[in-house]
C-alpha cells in the first residue's frame, strides 16, 4: 500500500482551463491561513472534458509546501504533517501495526465513526437525526431568509468550477452529536459529516453537516444563496430534479452575492451568476454518482423537508440526466 502525505486538510485544488492566456487571469488564495490553497479562474469555459489540472500542492500542518506538481514530490524538508494512512515505521513493523490499529480503535470508539459504518451499524445514541440537531444550526432564519435586495444575476460573470483532490484511501469520518463539526472552506466537497444522511429532496434549511454525506453517496447538492434571483433559482432547482433522484436542495447564505447558486458533487463544486442548462447538465452528468460509496439508500433525517425526491429513471439513476421530451 502506497504511503502518501497529507495535512487534516487533505488537498485542495482548482481545475480549470486550457490554453496559456486563461491562466493569467488565475487568483491565488488560501482558506484558514495556511491549511488549504486553492487556484481559481474567471475563464468563460464551461465544456468540461477540456478542464484539467492546472496544479497540485501539498501542504502540511504548519503550512511548508513539501509537494508540487502533478505528481506530487519528494519533499526537500523532513515531513512534520500526519501520513496517510500511516507512518512508514508504523508500515514496516507488525508490532507497530497492531499498536497503531488498537489506538485507532480506541480513538474510533469514542465519538466518531468511520465512514464504512452503514446506517443499520450508527448508533442512535451518537445520532439519531433528531436529537441535539441545534449542535449543527441555531435554528435562524437568516439561513432561508434574504433580507437584502436581490442580487442581480450578470451574464458576464461566468461559471466557476472547482475541485479537491481527495486521495483515494481518504476515509471521511463520521462525527456523533456531541461534538460540533467545523470546515475550512465555505463551500467544502469532502470531510467529516454526520453519520445519518439527509432524505434526498428539497429542505427549507439543512445544514452541511448533513449533506456532505449524501455527497459521499453520490449526490448532487444544490445551494442558493436566499438573495438568488427566484426565477433563475427556480429554474435551476427544475434542471437538477430531471435530472436524478439522489439530489438535496437547500438554501446556503455562505455563497457569494456575485455568484450565489451551486452544485457541489463529491469533490467537485460549481457556482454560478447565471443558469446555463447544457453547463448545468454537463456538470451533473460528469460528477454525480461518483461519490466514495456508491449508496442509493435513502436518508433517515428529514428535519425540514419540504419536498421528497422522486425517481427520475429509476432509484439507482441509471441514466443521470435522461433526454427532456418537450411537447
Amino acid at each position: 500500500m502506497a504511503l502518501i502525505k497529507v495535512s487534516l486538510a487533505v488537498v485542495s485544488v482548482l481545475i480549470l482551463g486550457a490554453d496559456s492566456n486563461s491562466l493569467q487571469n488565475f487568483k491565488h488564495w488560501k482558506d484558514n491561513g495556511n491549511s488549504l490553497e486553492r487556484l481559481t479562474s474567471s475563464i468563460e469555459d464551461t465544456d468540461h472534458s477540456k478542464l484539467h489540472p492546472i496544479k497540485r500542492r501539498i501542504y502540511d500542518s504548519v503550512g511548508g509546501s513539501v509537494g508540487v506538481g502533478r505528481g506530487g514530490g519528494v519533499p526537500s524538508v523532513p515531513w512534520r504533517g500526519r501520513w496517510f494512512p500511516e507512518a512508514p515505521a508504523a508500515a514496516a513493523s507488525p508490532a507497530a501495526q497492531g499498536t497503531a490499529s488498537r489506538t485507532s480503535a480506541t480513538t474510533s470508539a469514542s465519538t466518531s465513526r468511520s465512514h464504512l459504518d452503514t446506517m443499520s451499524q450508527v448508533d442512535a445514541a451518537c445520532d439519531d437525526g433528531k436529537t441535539n440537531l441545534t449542535l449543527d444550526w441555531s435554528g435562524s432564519v437568516e439561513n432561508y431568509t434574504c433580507f437584502l435586495d436581490i442580487f442581480p444575476p450578470d451574464p458576464e460573470t461566468a461559471a466557476f468550477i472547482m475541485r479537491d483532490y481527495i486521495p483515494t484511501q481518504y476515509h471521511a469520518m463520521h462525527e456523533c452529536m456531541n461534538k460540533p463539526i467545523h470546515y475550512t472552506s465555505n463551500l467544502p466537497t469532502f470531510g467529516t459529516h454526520r453519520p445519518v444522511w439527509a432524505r434526498y429532496g428539497e429542505y427549507k434549511f439543512l445544514p452541511r453537516q448533513r449533506w456532505l454525506h449524501n455527497l459521499e453517496h453520490g449526490a448532487i447538492v444544490m445551494l442558493y444563496h436566499p438573495c438568488a434571483h427566484p426565477l433563475l433559482v427556480r429554474e435551476l432547482k427544475d434542471i437538477v430534479k430531471s435530472c436524478l433522484y439522489r439530489h438535496v436542495i437547500t438554501p446556503y447564505n455562505l455563497l457569494s452575492p456575485i455568484r450565489p447558486l451551486a452544485l457541489v458533487a463529491w469533490g467537485w463544486a460549481m457556482t454560478m451568476s447565471m443558469v446555463d442548462e447544457e453547463s448545468v447538465r454537463q456538470f451533473i452528468t460528469a460528477h454525480a454518482l461518483r461519490g466514495a460509496e456508491n449508496i442509493t439508500t435513502d436518508g433517515q433525517y428529514d428535519h425540514l423537508l419540504q419536498d421528497a425526491a422522486t425517481i427520475v429513471t429509476s432509484e439507482h439513476d441509471s441514466t443521470v440526466c435522461p433526454p427532456q421530451m418537450y411537447f
